[in-house]
């Protein structure tokens, strides 16, 4: 195994790492391990769905979906990793139960804040920050995370082969995806044209197809009902077709599923009480039309309990490109404080407790010094989690 001096030497900015992950969300969806089936994961109930035949059944698989995981499948059934606690665990019945693996190369001075993979076996790669250094280091994993090696830019994406992956920056001009078939010693690098990205819309997430070079992006307006946009590649990203997204969307999440033109849409809509509706659409055409399924979900008793302590969640404004008041209501006179989480999981803004009265509060955070993208803020009531909502920064 290399050195971690040679790691550290191979890192790249900090700057250019946060940008080019901008589309990891909180809550996501991930292609599932055969023609027809997809993950979903809902943190603000910490929930893990497994959803089977197009969205026409849906099995809740796991309560203890952290905020911050990211999911990679392998196509053989049942097996998924995710990040989780700052490093890898590893699930061979579906996400019920998972085990944690644990890499000899990771140790108090690195954590694990990314992973990408499942085409090949063994094989993902992942990005990790060393504190000593502060610097952000890129591995592929091989041998089941027992060895590793360095790369070099970011992976957004990953192909069909070992060495292949996707990357990208995405200013508000001249954005681009990168691909390389050799681990990163060299990249092709597409020109996005700036009527798919540009100072309005903004690139959201990048997603394999089911045939080599084959890419879904879909990009983003934040607005009110944000409004996104579906395109489609079969030149490794060189050149896109514009598809269809469904109308109405309240808050997306898309995948690439691994059956032929198979892409999946998530909508998920909080309906003012412990319950929300799913609406998971399934195209079979690249895109072109969806199947529509709607679920009823309840939620689970220890989190309805936790959040009657907090009501009335808000953020004004959201999106925010400097600062924004947090107000909700409190049941009973508690120690309140807000925390706020990047996507990375690493909490960027931490207000002290301070002894609240029930009814409204109200606090002022400042984000001018976050980069853009989606944040998680918690809200702590007497050292706990009792209400979750996320807040979206624009620069």
């Amino acid at each position: 195994m290399k050195s971690l001096i040679y790691f550290v030497n191979t890192s790249i900015l900090l700057l250019t790492f946060v940008s080019q992950i901008f589309s990891q969300s909180l809550d996501d969806a991930y292609r599932g391990h055969s023609t027809n089936d997809i993950y979903f994961v809902n943190t603000t109930w910490f929930h893990l769905y497994y959803i089977t035949d197009d969205g026409n059944n849906i099995v809740l698989k796991n309560t203890k979906a952290g905020w911050h995981n990211q999911y990679v499948t392998e196509s053989t059934p049942g097996v998924i990793f995710t990040l989780q606690d700052e490093g890898i665990a590893k699930s061979v019945d579906y996400g019920n139960t998972f085990s944690k693996l644990s890499p000899s190369w990771l140790s108090a001075d690195t954590s694990i804040l990314s992973i990408r993979g499942g085409e090949v076996e063994d094989l993902f790669y992942t990005g990790t920050r060393c504190y000593s250094t502060q610097s952000w280091l890129n591995f592929k994993t091989l041998d089941s995370f027992s060895n590793i090696e360095a790369i070099g830019n970011y992976p957004l994406e990953v192909g069909f082969a070992a060495d292949e992956y996707y990357g990208g920056n995405f200013p508000y001009s001249n954005a681009y995806i990168t691909h390389t078939m050799n681990a990163g010693m060299t990249y092709d690098t597409m020109y996005i044209a700036d009527s798919i990205i540009n100072e309005n819309f903004r690139f959201w997430k990048l997603s394999r197809g089911a045939v080599p070079g084959e890419l879904y992006m879909v990009t983003m307006l934040p607005a009110a009902i944000w409004d996104y946009h579906l395109y489609h590649s079969l030149d490794y990203g060189a050149t896109w077709t514009e598809k269809n997204i469904p109308s109405g969307l309240s808050e997306g999440y898309f995948t690439a599923g691994r059956g032929n033109c198979k892409f999946y849409v998530v909508d998920k809509s909080w309906n003012g009480n412990p319950n929300y509706t799913m609406d998971i659409y399934a195209s079979s055409d690249c895109g072109e039309t969806y199947t529509k399924h709607t679920y009823q979900l309840p939620t689970y008793l220890n989190i309805v309990e936790r959040n009657r302590t907090i009501s009335n969640l808000a953020f004004s404004p959201n999106p925010t490109s400097d600062q924004t008041t947090v107000s909700c209501t409190i049941a009973k006179p508690s120690m309140v404080s807000v925390a706020v989480y990047n996507s990375l999981g690493k909490c960027v803004l931490q207000t002290a407790a301070e002894m609240q009265q029930a009814g409204e509060y109200r606090k002022v955070i400042y984000l001018r010094d976050q980069a853009s993208g989606l944040y998680s803020v918690h809200i702590v009531a007497d050292g706990e989690i009792v209400s979750i909502g996320k807040l979206l920064v624009t620069k």
